[in-house]
């Protein structure tokens, strides 16, 4: 016989969702751990609906899909993560990131586990792959951030976050500069990203680095989007046997990571009750002989025996029953989608009926931006030099201050008024000879094509050149040309919408917060007015760069959170069936139209969310327990109507294998869509 206290090693299988965070787009992983063992079974690429802000939404469609792939609930998640997520200072998860990923935890009702960043599974995965201390640099690339870390014989020695432009060279070149004199930098380069890099990779390869940066090329390696899963997984693996391997003293030991708990639930062993039967009394009666005393006391001693055999039995079996006989449900139903398009009307400044209550916010702030220039200018030196100014003509030639005289196609103007005398015959009469006078010339256009070799014959404003040229007796000299940037009117207006977009983002001023995480905020509402405008430069000047310091006071329209879902329940209830019900944390709304009259406002929003089928769990436990699998099973089907059933029953006694526990206490239920 098995008594109920003698465990079997079954094999324990848990599923874990890991959510791989990035700026515009995410990955969704079900994470098997089977023996100690990890692997993803599932996963799913997402792109935000509108970033960070409805990311609720877009990882509960995510969630849904991959449940629905594995048929399994998902109850706890580790988020992976960039390093410009990350707050230098704190080490933890930046504020705005963090209260996001809080709110979706909360509302997904998920337990978290904590965060994983990317570069340290990286460098582990290259270190176990190559079985050695890893020397490089990895550059981390996301949407508009870059993250670089350099690693020498296995630590990390520099780390650099920084903003990532059109120009690669320029952002690797700024950060490797700051970590330039302390050592030598390595001569590897290791990148990664969930998309292509090939490009990226010969930017690097293709471009000159300095002598002072790299003594020889650096070689450069590209992980690729599963090879950094695979490396993600195995480090929440290593992290799991570390908080599984924590011993349990007096009290628990909890480790805190980014505001949440890693191994919650420590288990404590627990012992059973070593219970003494007291022993009976000797009873001596006069009058009775030793041998009639001896029979029945061995008689007294058989029956003790039995009942306490029956005791020990009985007790066994009450705790195995108690304590270990358990079943778990999960029940399944085809969930309803259910879409509506609502109307909401609402008033600003007035006392007037809303559906709605709408509430103004302002906020002051100083906010500074720059940004590369974009514009293009040419500048350089005009080519200078002397002409020979021949005249066959019988009479004075005067040619005026900036007459144009051209060669080669390209053109010149003379520095000053010239005098040029007329022809003349030889001695003998034979030839007729040209009067000359030399003039200074000045290329029109700048450039070093305007620098002429000696011996080039120019033609002079429209007169004939068969009477009237110049000739050069020297090289022309000192024509350059190059290009610089320069501040484009484009420019001012890109640093003017940076900061008005950061504005309407910007929920905080001095005293505290405008908005909270439970406010929706009214996009099109929201009003920015800039003040004391301030450039670094003006339109036209030379520079690489250009900034802007202005005033932005911002006003915001919100509605709180639960008074829409509130108002947009009511809508969608009308059409559910009885026998569903909706989740007001799972409702997915988005603001379709916006009318504006006066004070009034009407607002169309579209929102859809999946019914939730209603049971009456405590009923539905009141009419199996203590039945077999197959009588509970025809049960739930033909009066709860549902479409799939899965029925998991624990004992360690082989004849309760196929019963429902005798306490309901002991029966766990999981009503599921599928």
């Amino acid at each position: 016989m098995l008594f109920p206290f003698i465990k079997k090693n079954n094999p324990e299988r848990k599923y874990y969702f890991g959510l791989f965070l990035k700026e515009k787009e995410g990955i969704g992983l079900v994470i098997e751990l089977i023996n100690g063992e990890t692997k993803v079974i599932a996963q799913e690429k997402f792109l935000y609906t509108d970033g960070w802000i409805n990311l609720l939404e877009d990882v509960d469609n995510v969630l849904l899909n991959l449940e629905n792939k594995i048929k399994h609930e998902l109850k706890e998640v580790i988020f992976f993560v960039y390093s410009h997520l990350i707050d230098s200072k704190t080490k933890d998860i930046k504020k705005t990131n963090l209260s996001i990923i809080k709110d979706l935890v909360k509302k997904l009702e998920m337990k978290a586990l904590g965060y994983i960043e990317c570069y340290e599974a990286v460098s582990g995965l290259i270190e176990a792959k190559e079985e050695m201390p890893l020397t490089a640099i990895l550059i981390e690339f996301d949407q508009s951030n870059l993250g670089l870390f350099v690693y020498r014989n296995g630590k990390l020695i520099f780390n650099k976050i920084t903003e990532r432009t059109a120009n690669l060279i320029n952002d690797l070149t700024g950060s490797l500069n700051e970590f330039n004199g302390k050592s030598l930098l390595p001569a590897r380069i290791i990148i990664y990203d969930s998309v292509d890099l090939n490009n990226e990779s010969s930017e690097i390869l293709e471009h000159k680095w300095s002598n002072d940066l790299f003594i020889q090329l650096p070689r450069v390696d590209i992980i690729k989007e599963d090879e950094m899963i695979t490396a993600l997984v195995s480090v929440f693996k290593d992290q799991l046997k570390i908080s599984q391997n924590i011993k349990v003293h007096e009290e628990e030991e909890k480790k805190q990571v980014m505001g949440f708990v890693i191994n919650g639930e420590i288990q404590r062993e627990n012992k059973l009750p070593v219970v003494e039967l007291p022993r009976p009394k000797e009873i001596v009666r006069e009058g009775k002989k030793a041998f009639s005393f001896k029979v029945n006391l061995d008689f007294f001693k058989t029956k003790a025996s039995i009942i306490i055999g029956l005791i020990i039995i009985l007790t066994a079996l009450f705790l195995d029953l108690r304590f270990f006989h358990k079943a778990s449900l999960k029940l399944y139903y085809d969930s309803q989608t259910v879409e509506k398009e609502t109307k909401i009307l609402a008033n600003i400044n007035s006392k007037d009926r809303s559906d709605v209550p709408i509430f103004v916010a302002s906020v002051s702030a100083d906010f500074t931006e720059n940004k590369p220039t974009t514009g293009k200018k040419e500048i350089g030196e005009k080519a200078k030099g002397e002409v020979s100014i021949h005249n066959f003509d019988d009479k004075e030639k005067i040619l005026a201050k900036n007459t144009v005289i051209e060669a080669q196609g390209i053109k010149f103007s003379l520095d000053n008024e010239v005098k040029v005398a007329s022809s003349s015959l030889a001695a003998d009469g034979s030839v007729k000879l040209p009067g000359k006078t030399k003039g200074s010339i000045t290329a029109i256009e700048i450039g070093p094509e305007a620098n002429l070799a000696k011996g080039q014959r120019f033609k002079i404003d429209d007169l004939s050149i068969s009477i009237y040229f110049a000739i050069n007796d020297s090289q022309l000299s000192g024509g350059t040309r190059k290009e610089i940037r320069t501040v484009s009117k484009k420019d001012l207006q890109d640093l003017q919408d940076l900061i008005l977009k950061k504005a309407k983002s910007q929920k905080n001023d001095k005293s505290g917060q405008i908005l909270s995480k439970d406010d929706y905020l009214i996009k099109d509402l929201t009003q920015v007015n800039l003040t004391n405008l301030k450039y670094s430069k003006e339109t036209g000047e030379e520079g690489d760069t250009v900034s802007l310091q202005a005033k932005a006071d911002t006003k915001y329209y919100s509605m709180k959170d639960n008074d829409l879902r509130e108002f947009i329940l009511k809508e969608l209830k009308q059409t559910v069936n009885l026998n569903y019900d909706i989740d007001k944390a799972r409702i997915i709304y988005s603001l379709d139209k916006l009318e504006l009259n006066n004070d009034k406002i009407t607002m169309s929003f579209k929102a859809r969310t999946k019914t939730i089928k209603n049971i009456a769990k405590e009923e539905l436990k009141n009419d199996i327990y203590t039945k077999d699998r197959n009588e509970a099973e025809n049960i739930i089907k033909s009066k709860y109507q549902m479409d799939q059933i899965n029925i998991t029953i624990q004992d360690p006694l082989v004849i309760f294998k196929n019963r429902l526990p005798f306490f309901k206490g002991n029966i766990s239920l999981d009503v599921l869509s599928k």
